[in-house]
């Protein structure tokens, strides 16, 4: 679908731009938006207590002879966590109104959350030209697929990605840390992510509601948290690779021994039929290195070989390291590790994926 106005980045404009300009610098087609000029304050009993309610203002929606109004709550950015506040917030002025419908504005709205808005029947319009208008019985008016013209109202670029993308995947593998300054001691040993960057990560993903903090660190929608992970998985840059057939097992078997040592270049053994029963065509050994020349030097390891049985690959990305150290004293990718490159691969990699899937929500890898 094409977006009604440019892709380009813009700055975030405050709540008073909006309310005044919606309609106007902010289109809501096929409806002709007109100001309401009631007051946005509104006396509301809840129990044995008068109190007051106040929204950021109301406007009408027409169309084709018949119109609507709407009570508006405007978030920016419009995070999910922002949104629940807004349901919440409207829900409580409306609570007495019969003629007023809610209506959610934000910089930018994500599919999914206008999808989940309409089955709330919450209407939603964002500044970049997806809406969604619902009123029961009368209204279904939902377009999508006009870009983030605000990319600043992100707190972190992506924190699936990278050392940041770490942070999830450990919540990810336990589902629980007692703090952050808990998540932050384990990574910074593992992989050298800090508390800001930790603390950074956990309000994108409170703010995401895929999180709780209670003291704790809890995951609250693993589901959803493990969707997002495979959507931004990437698979690790390469920048060598040696690829033959290793003569000698017991060497090999040595030098992965001997590199668990803590200063030793780091390695991970990918080995997917540790977690899930792996189909024997794809059968051979993968191992992640920082340091190539000196794994392979005085390895037997034969490149020419008609059928190799290991492949041995350079790359600098954290996450094939974030590992597992078994008791025969080698380090493996993390079961997380094996099942997004599963999930991201062919059908019968995905099949493979499945029963690891069910694990890692079960939280079998704590």
């Amino acid at each position: 679908m094409k977006p009604l106005i440019s892709s380009a980045a813009s700055p975030i404009p405050n709540e008073r731009e909006v309310i005044e300009e919606l309609g106007v610098r902010w289109p809501i087609p096929p409806f002709n938006v007109r100001p309401d000029p009631r007051s946005p304050t509104r006396q509301v009993r809840e129990g044995t207590t008068v109190g007051s309610v106040e929204i950021d203002g109301i406007v009408a929606l027409d169309w084709n002879g018949t119109g609507q109004r709407f009570a508006i709550e405007y978030k920016s950015p419009g995070t999910p966590k922002q949104i629940e506040g807004a349901i919440i917030q409207l829900r409580r002025y409306l609570s007495a109104s019969t003629d007023l419908r809610p209506l959610i504005v934000a910089p930018y709205l994500r599919p999914e959350l206008l999808e989940q808005l309409v089955r709330e029947e919450i209407s939603a319009v964002d500044l970049c030209g997806n809406m969604a208008i619902t009123v029961p019985n009368r209204w279904l008016v939902v377009r999508t697929g006009a870009p983030n013209r605000y990319p600043a109202s992100a707190s972190i670029k992506n924190v699936y990605r990278g050392k940041s993308g770490l942070v999830a995947r450990a919540l990810m593998l336990k589902g629980e840390y007692s703090s952050a300054t808990a998540i932050a001691t384990e990574l910074g040993e593992a992989a050298g992510v800090t508390l800001p960057t930790v603390s950074k990560v956990l309000a994108s993903l409170e703010d995401d509601l895929l999180i709780a903090r209670d003291g704790a660190v809890r995951v609250i929608q693993p589901s959803r948290l493990l969707e997002n992970l495979v959507s931004n998985y990437r698979p690790a840059v390469e920048r060598r690779t040696v690829r033959g057939k290793v003569s000698s097992q017991l060497a090999l078997r040595d030098r992965l021994q001997l590199w668990t040592a803590p200063q030793s270049p780091g390695y991970a053994v990918d080995a997917p039929e540790r977690y899930t029963v792996y189909p024997s065509s794809m059968q051979m050994q993968r191992i992640y290195t920082t340091a190539l020349d000196d794994f392979v030097e005085g390895l037997p390891v034969d490149e020419s070989a008609r059928f190799p049985d290991v492949e041995i690959v350079e790359t600098d990305d954290p996450a094939v390291y974030f590992r597992r150290l078994l008791r025969d004293e080698t380090y493996w990718t993390s079961p997380l590790q094996v099942y997004l490159q599963l999930a991201r691969g062919g059908k019968r990699a995905e099949q493979a994926a499945a029963p690891l899937r069910d694990d890692l929500l079960a939280y079998r890898f704590r």
